[in-house]
């Protein structure tokens, strides 16, 4: 439905704001031809493929972060941003998903705990 507020709006808008950190771009850029580039169609066909994270991230970086971490933020925001609402995850997974990142953060990495970021969410089902 369009023209409507719903919960799942402010999901989609918060995975703008995750894309939007990770690659350094805003949500509408203006290109060099003058014309607008919308950040959903820059970065779905770069990451398409898992590992490719590399190819949104913000160049200033340097390549300076933890890849896996980015592909599972990356992966996150693309949930949150679906073209189905009903498939996007309610914003208490968001923020269940992000705790397990920042608790990750802290562990020794163990083989245990290394498949963590390899799909959020049941990802899966829902792209």
């Amino acid at each position: 439905m369009v023209g409507r507020l719903t919960l799942k709006c402010d999901v989609f808008g918060f995975g703008i704001v995750l894309l939007e950190l990770l690659t350094g771009r805003r949500a509408i850029e203006e290109t060099k031809g003058g014309k607008e580039e919308n950040l959903i169609d820059w970065v779905k066909p770069k990451i398409v493929d898992k590992g490719k994270v590399h190819r949104i991230m913000d160049s200033r970086l340097e390549g300076q972060y933890p890849r896996k971490m980015a592909s599972f933020i990356a992966t996150l925001g693309l949930l949150c941003i679906h073209s189905e609402p009903r498939f996007r995850p309610n914003m208490s997974e968001v923020l269940n998903s992000l705790e397990k990142i920042s608790k990750h953060k802290t562990m020794n990495s163990t083989s245990e705990h290394n498949n963590l970021f390899d799909t959020p969410l049941n990802v899966e089902n829902r792209l």
